[in-house]
C-alpha cells in the first residue's frame, strides 16, 4: 500500500502505550529518539535513500490567538500538534488526528491562503475536491497532494483526501522539505 495514514486519539497514543505494558510503541513524534549512526530504521521508521534524511523536521502549526481557546477545546494546542517530516514518513499530528504517509507518496506542494477563518480553522475537509485541512489561522498554509489518497479525517477511514493543507509557522520550509522528494 503506497499511503498509510491512520487515525489516533491522543489519549491512547500516550495512555495506551503506559497501560499496554512494556510491549507497546508510544506513537507520539516526540518520543521517538532516531540513532544516526545507525543504518537500521527503528521500529515505525521507514529507510528512505533520501540523502536529507537523518532526523526528522519538525515544523510547528502557525495558532492564531483568537481561535486558540476554541482549539483548545478539541484537544488542538502547540503541544498537540506539529508536522514531522523525514526520514522517509511525513506525519502530522492536529490534537486527536495523525497521519501518517511516506514521503515518496507526496507528489506536490503550494503554498495557500489568506482563508476565510470560519470555512478553515480546525479541521475540515473540502466537498470539492475531499482534501483534509488542519488549520490554526487563516493567513497561509501548504497544501500537500498525494498520489495516493490518504485517510484520517473520520476515525473509520472509509474517506480517502488526495491533498491535506496544514497551516504551518514555516509553509516555505516544509515546501522545501517536501519538495526535495519531488
Amino acid at each position: 500500500m503506497a499511503a498509510l495514514a491512520c487515525f489516533v486519539p491522543a489519549g491512547l497514543a500516550g495512555a495506551g502505550a503506559a497501560a499496554a505494558g512494556s510491549g507497546a510503541r508510544d506513537l507520539r513524534p516526540e518520543a521517538r529518539r532516531l540513532d544516526p549512526s545507525t543504518t537500521e530504521a527503528p521500529e515505525g521508521v521507514a529507510m528512505t535513500d533520501d540523502t536529507t534524511a537523518g532526523t526528522p523536521e519538525r515544523f510547528a502549526f502557525d495558532f492564531d490567538s483568537r481561535f486558540a481557546p476554541l482549539l483548545s477545546v478539541l484537544g488542538i494546542r502547540p503541544d498537540t500538534a506539529g508536522v514531522l517530516a523525514g526520514p522517509g514518513t511525513l506525519r502530522v499530528r492536529f490534537g486527536p488526528w495523525v497521519i501518517e504517509t511516506p514521503l515518496a507518496n507526496v507528489c506536490g506542494v503550494e503554498t495557500t491562503g489568506p482563508y476565510s477563518p470560519w470555512r478553515v480553522i480546525g479541521v475540515h475537509v473540502s466537498l470539492a475536491d475531499r482534501g483534509l485541512t488542519f488549520a490554526t489561522n487563516a493567513r497561509k498554509g501548504l497544501c500537500v497532494r498525494f498520489h495516493e489518497p490518504i485517510r484520517g479525517g473520520e476515525p473509520l477511514g472509509l474517506l480517502r483526501h488526495p491533498g491535506l493543507t496544514v497551516t504551518v509557522a514555516d509553509p516555505a520550509g516544509l515546501a522545501g522539505k517536501l519538495s526535495r522528494r519531488l
